[in-house]
């Protein structure tokens, strides 16, 4: 039996007077209600109980793996995924075809403004895609932002590779997110130490790379690495659904269901943020704990 990904079909709560612990040989425990339906290996093929009915000695197939991982990930296309009035900014050597200044008027009548707009090398979200088909632009060479001019520039794709995958396990370790007036503040917050002024190096390099704007500050007992971007805000709150807070915190399905290099690079970050795993002297056991200065 191959283990797959599936869709969550219904939710539902119900009081009940009185649950079944399972314990396994290995380790694991399930608590379910004394009806819950539980698989069983008997007699050469899975058959079904009420928990309430399995007893000691009872073989109870677990998962050992998660479900085949993809080979490969499809990038984030910011323009599509993030619901914003974009800028969205174009390459600096384009110049715009007769064509497309016809249609551009169709799109923008005032000539002022289209002189404002293509002087910049930019347009705006919903002329870019009603333009894109004659633009002959590839969006990986195109960058996005707000309007305002101050506004922090995010790539228009982005790749899920393993540099992502690690700034992302530093954010659930490290992270928080946060509205901050009309922007959203990232924040990854480490202690001031020399083992993790190479942490904080390293997601400084990863935004850099990607072409973010972003500042570190330097606090009592803490190094804080802060970018002020809405828009890379919502890829990691909304897109990746990481969330903003410890209690919201999850690893995003992309990189869970993604190659086995996504998820160690990922679990880098998150170990790196002060985690730590041991094993108990007792039965196979193992803890995995981590303590964040943020």
């Amino acid at each position: 039996h191959e283990p797959q990904w599936r869709s969550v079909s219904r939710l539902f709560k119900r009081t009940v007077p009185r649950l079944v612990e399972l314990k396994m040989a290995a380790g694991r425990r399930l608590v379910v209600t004394q009806d819950h339906p539980v698989v069983v290996w008997e007699d050469g093929h899975l058959t079904q109980r009420a928990a309430a009915e399995v007893r000691p000695g009872d073989r109870i197939p677990l998962l050992a793996q998660l479900p085949r991982s993809k080979d490969s990930t499809e990038p984030i296309d910011v323009i599509s995924a993030v619901d914003e009035p974009l800028i969205v900014r174009l390459p600096r050597a384009w110049t715009p075809t007769i064509e497309v200044r016809r249609a551009l008027r169709d799109e923008m009548p005032k000539a002022d403004r289209r002189h404002y707009w293509l002087s910049r090398s930019e347009l705006p979200v919903a002329v870019f895609t009603a333009l894109e088909p004659m633009l002959a632009l590839d969006r990986r060479d195109l960058e996005v932002r707000l309007s305002s001019p101050k506004s922090n520039t995010t790539p228009a794709v982005i790749d899920i590779d393993a540099d992502l995958a690690r700034l992302i396990g530093y954010y659930l370790a490290e992270g928080c997110c946060s509205p901050d007036g009309a922007t959203i503040r990232v924040i990854w917050t480490f202690a001031r130490s020399k083992r993790d002024s190479r942490w904080v190096a390293d997601v400084c390099d990863i935004l850099s790379k990607l072409g973010i704007r972003f500042r570190v500050e330097e606090r009592e007992s803490t190094t804080a690495v802060i970018v002020s971007s809405r828009v890379f805000g919502r890829l990691l709150r909304d897109v990746l659904e990481c969330g903003s807070k410890s209690s919201e915190k999850q690893i995003p399905s992309v990189v869970l269901q993604g190659p086995a290099e996504l998820r160690l690079e990922l679990l880098k970050g998150l170990f790196r943020g002060d985690g730590c795993v041991t094993s108990s002297t007792h039965g196979t056991t193992v803890k995995v704990s981590r303590l964040t200065p943020s």
